[in-house]
């Protein structure tokens, strides 16, 4: 009989926590990788800002040179060297990052890196895309925009996946920028990604405990015992109906679920046919 009632209950704790377990499962599979894009597209976005107040920095020097230009006070050419020269030393990123910028043919205005100015630069990345064409067009044709492309990160001195944002600047018709380097930010999410993930397999350990728990004390056990229940009256043992506190109900004043309700009614079927039986073999006088 212990064995029976065994088999039964445990049979029917994994027919109940699999689907529980499933389904946590299933939301962290679609919840993790929600959370690292959201992540990643956040810092992201941060980063692009940066790449844009930083050229809008570099545009107001532009604009101060220009204003020295039209009130005399430079020739066009001195104020676009100085403009040059000013904005070249503009790094940020521990100095590692920079400024560019350029004239309408491609030759440097704004000195970076190793480039010169006057150098003539109509480069094509790792994938076929051209770099200074296609910054030149966004800028010239929109007045403003970003591109992705892969470059020279002089921090790592590798070539990685950079964002860059441009602007056309009409007075001297240049277009210049700066870009930023994403290839960091996906180490950095995908440590993130990592501690998510071990903290959602904890807290799916945690709820699965729970559950669990739950799911023995409140179904499983109670029905385990309407289940020994019946098999007592299969063997014709009617003598031990059992009663609500063998479920777990403490007092009167609790109210019964369903479970009660079926372990109540079976109790009562019980009583009855042990009544029957009782009467059916009195003896005759």
């Amino acid at each position: 009989m212990a064995k029976a009632e065994k088999t039964f209950t445990s049979s029917l704790r994994v027919k109940i926590m699999f689907p529980v377990v499933l389904i946590l499962i299933i939301a962290s599979i679609i919840a993790l990788p929600y959370l690292y894009i959201s992540r990643y597209k956040a810092l992201l976005n941060e980063r692009i800002n940066v790449a844009k107040e930083i050229t809008e920095a570099a545009e107001g020097v532009l604009n101060y040179y220009n204003s020295l230009y039209e009130k005399g006070e430079l020739s066009k050419e001195e104020a676009m060297y100085l403009a040059g020269e000013v904005i070249s030393r503009m790094k940020y990123d521990d100095g590692y990052n920079y400024i560019f910028g350029y004239n309408m043919d491609n030759t440097v205005a704004i000195p970076f890196q190793d480039r010169k100015r006057g150098e003539f630069l109509d480069v094509q990345d790792p994938k076929g895309r051209w770099v200074q064409r296609t910054l030149r067009d966004i800028a010239k044709t929109k007045g403003e925009g970003f591109y992705e492309y892969i470059w020279l990160n002089s921090a790592t001195n590798k070539l990685e996946t950079k964002y860059s944002y441009v602007k056309y600047f009409k007075p001297f018709d240049w277009w210049f920028g700066t870009g930023v380097y994403v290839d960091s930010l996906k180490a950095i999410v995908r440590a993130a990604f990592v501690r998510h993930a071990i903290i959602f397999s904890v807290v799916i350990v945690l709820i699965g405990i729970v559950i669990f728990l739950l799911v023995d004390k409140l179904i499983v056990q109670r029905l385990g015992k309407i289940n020994d229940l019946i098999q007592k009256v299969e063997s014709g043992n009617l003598s031990d109906s059992g009663n609500l506190s063998d479920l777990g109900i403490a007092s009167k004043a609790m109210s019964k679920d369903e479970i009660d309700s079926v372990f109540e009614n079976v109790r009562k079927i019980i009583g009855r046919q042990s009544e029957l039986l009782k009467e059916a073999t009195k003896p005759k006088r």
